[in-house]
């Protein structure tokens, strides 16, 4: 690696530890554990694969091609670190660019390899969303004690088909809340949150059912009033058409009386 390109890296580190965490959380693997030992005997040899990840990583990863992989044994912390640059094709020692502890910071943190997937891949583009689904997260994973370092920021969209998917969900669910996998949220700036978590998607209410709906949701009395509104004229109405039903049943005749008045008036003139 040139020298030209050290500190181009470096210069990315000092600037992108300032937008993004670089507390490191330990992530366990136990899937192949799993698939290769029976139920009994995986509590006894409990011995995952092991990963140290952090947000800063995964954006160094996604937006320049540079890798951080750390060593250590066992279930120890990590004692030194690899970087893997793709743009340029070249494996240094992470101490030839910077100190691991001045690049990252190490934390007791622990999760499991699946929920990690899992949240890594809701859509998470500003702080605001993030603290949305951290205390959403905090009563449905009580036992995994999350923090904010541990939700990385995602800008990426969700398809086309996943939104349409989501949306639809959403209004069903505000309907008549059949959906077991939407939770609506107001958060502490009073905006309204729709959580989708088998779709792993999270968004403003308003944005996601539109305008109308919103004021619907935000004020149900509304649609009674004109629910009501409806009802009522729609008596009316029906109350109208028996009476001239009875007219005309009582006269013999489907004509207009208005029709009869004005022939009397011309048999006169005659």
């Amino acid at each position: 690696m040139s020298e030209k390109r050290v500190k181009q890296i470096r210069a990315i580190f000092s600037k992108y530890k300032q937008l993004y965490s670089s507390k490191v959380v330990r992530v366990e693997d136990y899937r192949k554990q799993e698939a290769m030992l029976p139920e009994d005997k995986q509590k006894v040899q409990r011995k995952p694969e092991i990963e140290f990840e952090s947000e800063l990583q995964q954006k160094l990863r996604d937006s320049f091609g540079i890798d951080i992989v750390f060593h250590h044994k066992d279930e120890k912390m990590p004692f030194g670190c690899t970087l893997i640059d793709h743009k340029t094709g070249t494996v240094h020692r992470g101490s030839e660019i910077m100190k691991m502890d001045a690049m990252f910071e190490f934390t007791s943190a622990i999760m499991d390899k699946r929920l990690f997937e899992q949240l890594k891949d809701y859509n998470i583009p500003n702080p605001e969303t993030k603290a949305v689904l951290l205390e959403f997260l905090k009563t449905r994973y009580p036992e995994e004690a999350l923090k904010d370092f541990m939700l990385f920021e995602n800008k990426k969209l969700k398809s086309r088909t996943t939104f349409n998917t989501v949306r639809s969900d959403v209004k069903e669910y505000l309907k008549n809340q059949s959906k077991v996998d939407v939770i609506v949220i107001k958060a502490d700036d009073e905006k309204y949150y729709a959580i989708h978590t088998r779709l792993h998607f999270i968004g403003e209410l308003q944005s996601l059912i539109g305008e109308k709906q919103y004021q619907q949701f935000l004020n149900p009395q509304l649609i009674n009033e004109k629910e009501n509104e409806n009802n009522s004229g729609n008596e009316l109405k029906s109350a109208v058409n028996e009476m001239i039903f009875d007219w005309t049943k009582s006269s013999g005749t489907a004509k207009d009386p208005a029709e009869d008045e004005l022939k009397k008036r011309r048999r006169k003139k005659r």
